[in-house]
């Protein structure tokens, strides 16, 4: 029985002739044979094996990555038969025709971006699409297949507005991560205003540091400085006195991040978007968490008035 290597199998389904990110490196050996070609990491417990040009990486004998990333010259390799699906053209399909396929197709899928910006289909349960925009016409144009035991950061789009908007400025304190989150300090309807009120917080601790409650703290010299506050702007909703500010939250390493993602006019909308964030699947834990903020008014920085993402460091889905 010949090993057929199904684009659509592994876009829907993540997997590639019954292997899957992962499995142990006997099931790969045993489903597809020996490589074409393995390739040695410089880490002792990474590999990479090849089958024709469809690579599977290794990491402490699991697949932890399956991957195609030259769509538009697929080669199953020798003894394999190739189902090329969407990509049996002469040319690898732009993002439109991609997404106007899997909706025919009725296969759900997520569009958002990865850490690197580059744009991305989530395939739910399947694999992720990775797009780059072309430079001179402008479209998205598809360039890799992957699905990995351990996924990459990935943000969902947001849904379009339903009303009106208008930028809105978040002034934050960068915190040293393995202390804390970096702390919203407020919500400003203009940029001028924003600076007067960095001016102001910069100012009282400057002049009474002992008040400052984040003097102290680890890998970070003591005392705070002009750099550490950070003027940031995005798009919120115009009819508005107070916000619903939503971030997303990971830990790693012993380091606490806080992403600041979007502002929303009711707790309501938030939670639609918290839904979808904590729907990601990441290398590391996350959840979103909605915060409060009345805007033009700057927020208290003490720790017991954050919100308490250590509430939710064991839980997968917090109820917000």
């Amino acid at each position: 029985m010949s090993i057929v290597f199904s684009i659509r199998a592994l876009v829907v389904e993540g997997q590639l002739a019954g292997v899957r990110a992962g499995d142990p490196r006997e099931t790969v050996h045993a489903h597809l044979g020996p490589p074409d070609e393995q390739v040695a990491s410089t880490s002792e417990e990474s590999e990479i094996w090849r089958y024709g040009n469809f690579e599977i990486s290794f990491e402490d004998e699991v697949v932890y990555q399956l991957r195609h990333h030259a769509l538009g010259d697929l080669e199953a390799g020798p003894g394999r038969e190739l189902e090329a699906w969407i990509l049996g053209g002469p040319a690898a399909p732009d993002r439109d025709a991609v997404v106007a396929r899997l909706v025919a197709e009725e296969v759900p899928f997520v569009t958002g971006h990865g850490w690197d910006h580059r744009r991305i289909l989530q395939v739910r349960g399947g694999a992720r699409l990775l797009f780059d925009r072309d430079e001179n016409t402008g479209g998205e144009l598809w360039r890799a297949i992957e699905t990995s035991a351990h996924a990459r950061g990935f943000t969902p789009d947001l849904a379009p507005p339903t009303g009106p908007t208008l930028d809105r400025f978040l002034l934050i304190r960068r915190m040293s991560a393995y202390t804390s989150a970096h702390v919203l300090l407020g919500v400003f309807t203009t940029a001028s205003l924003a600076d007067a009120a960095r001016a102001a917080y910069l100012a009282r601790y400057t002049a009474d540091p002992a008040s400052d409650p984040w003097h102290e703290q680890a890998y970070k010299d003591d005392g705070l400085v002009a750099k550490d506050l950070e003027v940031r702007c995005f798009s919120g909703p115009a009819e508005a006195t107070e916000v619903v500010v939503v971030s997303d939250y990971s830990e790693g390493f012993g380091q606490i991040v806080r992403r600041f993602d979007s502002l929303h006019e009711s707790m309501a909308a938030a939670e639609v978007r918290i839904a979808a964030l904590n729907d990601v699947e990441d290398i590391f834990p996350h959840y979103a968490l909605p915060q409060l903020a009345r805007l033009d008014a700057l927020l208290s920085d003490a720790e017991k008035d954050q919100p308490d993402y250590r509430d939710y460091s064991d839980s997968e889905e917090p109820e917000t």
